[in-house]
């Protein structure tokens, strides 16, 4: 199963379009971020038999600014509300 996360993220917030440039950023950043994950995870947990069998999906939906969207669901959120 996927896991979705809204994420502020440094670099986004420095471009204002979708460039080769930002692409090739984000995609070098997050490749770095996953090897360590996976390093982390292979230390902690490499005694589960087939550990290296699971496959993670993670979907980033990278922002500039994360409370802004949080805070503008929660406020539309509130239109459903029964009270």
């Amino acid at each position: 199963m996927p896991i979705s996360i809204i994420y502020q993220c440094y670099i986004t917030n420095q471009y204002d379009e979708l460039s080769e440039e930002y692409k090739q950023k984000i995609a070098n950043f997050h490749k770095d971020q996953a090897k360590i994950i996976i390093k982390k995870i292979a230390e902690k947990l490499g005694s589960i038999h087939n550990i290296h069998e699971i496959k993670f999906h993670i979907i980033l939906f990278l922002v500039p600014e994360k409370n802004k969207i949080e805070n503008d669901f929660i406020k539309n959120l509130g239109a459903f509300s029964n009270d």
